[in-house]
């Protein structure tokens, strides 16, 4: 018996700028919109492993179609958007020639290793 799922989601990374980003703490300083709820206690602690907090950088908690709304309006530098490819928000995202996609060189042996299993295992599990 089920009570319920997790669905699992690539976590997207789309930028405005002319230079081509490839790691998180050329992040710092940006506006960042990291989501609510579940996705922003992950997004921040991914973040935050990175050197990236509020105090040096502006994290917002746009979502949604509001999320698109801001990127394209030049009110966020970067979006965080946990979402699959056929979705609309990524679609209208990747057609934009403004905005680009992150593609991250770090590997598992950085940063991300010192991530508690919680986050990847469930983001509801608040990554204590």
């Amino acid at each position: 018996m089920s009570l319920g799922r997790i669905p699992y989601a690539p976590l997207w990374l789309f930028y405005h700028g002319t230079k081509t980003l490839d790691r998180l703490t050329q992040l710092e300083g940006k506006r960042i919109a990291v989501g609510i709820a579940a996705i922003r206690v992950v997004v921040t602690k991914i973040l935050g492993a990175h050197g990236i907090n509020p105090d040096n950088t502006t994290l917002l908690p746009f979502s949604g179609p509001a999320l698109v709304k801001a990127m394209k309006d030049g009110e966020v530098d970067a979006v965080f958007l946990p979402s699959q490819l056929d979705s609309r928000i990524v679609q209208s995202l990747l057609r934009d020639l403004t905005v680009k996609l992150m593609s991250l060189t770090q590997s598992g042996r950085g940063p991300y290793a010192n991530l508690p299993s919680s986050c990847s295992a469930s983001p509801t599990a608040g990554c204590d």
